[in-house]
């Protein structure tokens, strides 16, 4: 009978790189809250987007703790930035004085700023809710 070999993996080539030892976390420290307190930390975690851990460390750190953005800003943002290219294309035609040349596209500046009004107290909404 003939004696069988086991062939070894190769070593792993992909994966995450092995930390140092001064930027891995190794301490630890225990802390008492109330059940009050723990419930804050959990909503103020929760809010920013981050375990509690991580929440408390950027704090004691002195860290910013900034939440994550909400669809809504996505939103916002993108359509702001719409009526901004839209406002340059009209800034730059009026300063090349192309307006009211044929084939130019006439556009509504009253309308084009009642839209922008509109976006920005949208804006203000989200953020006074």
């Amino acid at each position: 009978m003939p004696a069988t070999t086991t062939r070894k993996a190769p070593p792993s080539v992909g994966g995450r790189p092995t930390k140092a030892d001064a930027e891995r976390r190794c301490k630890q420290t225990n802390t008492r809250w109330t059940i009050a307190e723990d419930r804050f930390l959990r909503e103020q975690a929760s809010a920013a987007g981050v375990t509690v851990g991580e929440f408390i460390r950027r704090r004691a750190l002195l860290l910013p703790v900034t939440p994550p953005p909400t669809r809504t800003d996505a939103r916002l943002v993108h359509e702001l930035n719409s009526i901004g290219v839209n406002l340059n294309q009209i800034s730059r035609n009026l300063n090349a004085d192309r307006v009211g040349v044929p084939g130019s596209r006439a556009v509504d500046l009253d309308e084009l700023m009642n839209q922008l009004h509109r976006t920005l107290d949208q804006v203000v909404d989200a953020f006074l809710d």
